[in-house]
């Protein structure tokens, strides 16, 4: 890695920036080799976590929790709420697009595709013609 990336890194958390949101300084870490950068930003000493935000890390406009961790935390036979609302967008339109479904679910398109595959892989949903075809789904 080349030492120019840490500084951009650095220098909006630093005392010096225009953010000056008084978090102490990253710390950087590798080994002799540079196989790994690890990189710890600390939170300022007067950080408080507002209770009336949500903190999940994937939920969709609609509240759908699409955490990656729910794919192995669920029975394989029954959908989640993430994979139920994908299963409702493409019943709504057999046609929809990855970008369609990111823009009326507010899910991230890695979310919307990752979840698509295991729909298909679980025998849940079935592609039908290639980038301009349309979704099946069979049970």
């Amino acid at each position: 890695m080349r030492s120019f990336s840490v500084q951009k890194m650095k220098k909006p958390l630093s005392s010096g920036s225009p953010i000056k949101n008084g978090s102490p300084p990253p710390t950087f870490k590798t080994d002799s080799e540079r196989h790994y950068l690890e990189t710890t930003i600390w939170i300022h000493e007067g950080f408080e976590i507002d209770e009336g935000v949500d903190n999940d890390v994937n939920r969709d406009a609609n509240g759908a929790n699409c955490d990656a961790n729910d794919d192995a935390n669920h029975n394989q036979t029954e959908l989640d709420e993430c994979e139920a609302l994908l299963i409702e967008q493409i019943r709504s339109k057999s046609d929809i697009t990855y970008d369609e479904i990111v823009k009326n679910t507010g899910l991230s398109r890695k979310t919307v595709e990752r979840r698509m595959q295991g729909l298909k892989e679980k025998g849940i949903l079935r592609r039908i013609g290639g980038t301009r075809g349309s979704w099946e789904v069979i049970r």
